[in-house]
């Protein structure tokens, strides 16, 4: 029998493309809100199938809708998947650790620039040095504004397992979400770093046909069941 297909038109001013899909060879779905989006409750819905990652002629990512309102997403989500609702993803929040990994990251990036406009000033003179309390108060600036994105950011990324997806969402200015069926997964990886492995924390990168689903900053144990026997560690 042949395969159930959908089309979903792309851009285009002088010459207009139309995908066609086979359903059965979508991997995930994917909702966007870009930052001008989210004041009217508006999303761009798109899917991504198997058999063109990486192709630049003929994108394994196909836009079903550039512009839909809240009401219509889980319409539009059901042509690819009919056993998937947006809404009933119960999402949890990454491990609050995830606030000082990236806090940390940020004193490690402002001693670098520090070090280095230090010994850029030392080995260069300038007619008018910069103040001293100048650059304390840029890196007070610099470390408030980082503090700032780290919360945000853990405030807005989460992920789900339900009704057999994998599920994560994330984004400070844009938000996306991406799901995708454990069913088609090919393989599920788990990367932890230097602090993630003191801390017991894992990235989730959960591989399919099409691309790859990643979940940052879990903790090790709910990684563990989130991903069941199909895993794959690398520390």
């Amino acid at each position: 029998a042949p395969l159930q297909a959908m089309a979903a038109p792309d851009h285009g001013i002088l010459t207009q493309v139309e995908n066609v899909v086979p359903v059965g060879r979508i991997q995930s779905v994917s909702l966007g809100q870009p930052m001008l989006y989210r004041p009217f409750g508006l999303f761009e819905v798109m899917v991504q199938s198997a058999g063109s990652f990486g192709d630049k002629e003929h994108a394994g990512s196909a836009k079903l809708a550039p512009i839909v309102g809240r009401n219509e997403v889980d319409r539009i989500v059901k042509l690819a998947f009919a056993n998937l609702s947006v809404d009933r993803f119960p999402f949890k929040l990454v491990s609050q650790k995830s606030v000082w990994r990236s806090i940390i990251a940020s004193v490690w990036t402002l001693a670098f620039l520090e070090g280095f406009f230090f010994f850029a000033r030392t080995v260069v003179p300038t007619s008018v040095p910069l103040p001293f309390a100048a650059s304390w108060i840029g890196g007070i600036v610099f470390m408030a504004l980082s503090t700032l994105m780290a919360v945000k950011r853990y405030k807005t990324t989460g992920y789900a397992v339900a009704d057999g997806f994998l599920a994560s969402r994330q984004g400070v200015f844009r938000r996306d979400l991406v799901a995708a069926p454990l069913e088609r997964t090919q393989i599920v990886e788990l990367h932890q770093g230097f602090l993630q492995k003191r801390w017991g924390l894992a990235d989730v990168k959960l591989i399919t046909a099409s691309g790859v689903v990643v979940v940052s900053d879990v903790e090790l144990a709910e990684a563990l069941i989130a991903v069941g026997p199909r895993r794959h560690v690398d520390a």
